[in-house]
């Protein structure tokens, strides 16, 4: 769910987020979803990783 309303955004604390094509990117590079889904759970490092909460713009 988008937290943003009137311009402002709630973020996730500690997530960053580079992706400005998620729906959940803030302007200062931070998420905005309600919660963040990493995975998959067979991941041994972080090049193996992935958000699986992203919403295409």
């Amino acid at each position: 769910m988008d937290k943003c309303m009137n311009g402002s955004c709630d973020i996730v604390k500690g997530i960053m987020c580079s992706c400005e094509k998620c729906a959940y990117h803030s302007m200062d590079n931070h998420c905005h979803a309600d919660n963040v889904q990493i995975g998959p759970e067979s991941a041994h490092s972080s090049s193996e990783t992935v958000c699986r909460t992203f919403k295409c713009k």
